[in-house]
């Protein structure tokens, strides 16, 4: 809840309304999915939304090969969007159909 109480409201907005209860990952990490994204918590908590939501999932989410997510979304410089993740960067930039995956 402190981590969604922390979002602004237009932030508030996108990420919608919860479409079901806070969830347990064997691991320990908790999550919680929206109508339009997920908020999660390891140690902290991170909201992953969007095309890189779209993708990460795709890859199989926390328990996938990317891991748990290590920032909230952020902006670079040539307007793409972009989300850290223990073993991954996902990026999209609008127009593009999907994003796109570094792993490291």
């Amino acid at each position: 809840m402190a981590k969604l109480d922390s979002l602004d409201a237009a932030a508030k907005q996108d990420l919608g309304e919860p479409t079901g209860a806070e969830q347990k990952n064997p691991d320990g990490g908790i999550y919680q999915q929206f109508d339009g994204g997920v908020i999660v918590h390891t140690t902290r908590s991170y909201v992953v939304w969007g095309k890189i939501r779209d993708k990460w999932n795709e890859l199989g989410g926390s328990q996938g090969k990317l891991g748990y997510p290590t920032s909230d979304e952020t902006t670079n410089a040539d307007g793409s969007k972009q989300t850290t993740f223990e073993h991954g960067v996902i990026t999209w930039k609008t127009g593009d159909a999907e994003a796109t995956v570094t792993e490291h």
